[in-house]
């Protein structure tokens, strides 16, 4: 089954992406529906059901308490000269980096392969499909308009371990496992 980390997004988060969306109707842009936007902490793929349960083991262990975060910045990966992703950032996200660290040495440990790349806590809101220059340079001027762009905080108090199955409509993700991260009075 195929399978990723993720936190989910308030759904006043999600509206405001919708609004955005609004404005983010360019020609070769595929826009994510809102209701399945997340932040991936990391993407497992095919995972054998034996490894399921270790998978939850090891977000059971985790140890902090919640955590606050700011979603502002928006970005293109990899450039704006040749964007694939148009992407929000999120502030204050170094306990998030340490906790992601934290799921990647305990799955190696058990034979999931790391991540070749850094973290980079963000959600996707768009993907590029096909653009001519025209239409990359209207991304590139949305991205520069709305690079400071601030959503507001958002409270991760839980991350969960979900299944994706890819549809001809697009993906359904079900929740497998659910981590609530309790504050640590």
């Amino acid at each position: 089954m195929r399978t990723f980390i993720a936190v989910d997004i308030p759904e006043e988060i999600r509206s405001k992406i919708g609004s955005l969306h609004k404005e983010l109707n360019i020609d070769g842009l595929k826009l994510v529906d809102p209701s399945l936007v997340h932040l991936t902490l990391k993407f497992l793929g095919d995972t054998p059901g034996t490894k399921i349960d270790e998978v939850c083991r090891v977000l059971d262990t985790i140890e902090t308490g919640a955590l606050d975060m700011r979603m502002q910045g928006m970005g293109v990966f990899p450039n704006l000269k040749n964007p694939r992703v148009v992407w929000i950032g999120f502030e204050g996200d170094s306990k998030l980096r340490r906790i992601v660290e934290f799921i990647e040495d305990e799955l190696s440990a058990i034979g999931f392969s790391r991540e070749r790349k850094k973290f980079t806590s963000h959600l996707t809101i768009a993907r590029v499909k096909r653009a001519g220059k025209r239409e990359r340079s209207l991304i590139a001027d949305f991205v520069r308009d709305n690079a400071n762009i601030d959503l507001g905080k958002i409270l991760v108090d839980k991350i969960k371990l979900k299944k994706s199955v890819l549809t001809p409509r697009g993906p359904i993700y079900t929740d497998i496992f659910t981590k609530e991260l309790k504050n640590l009075d």
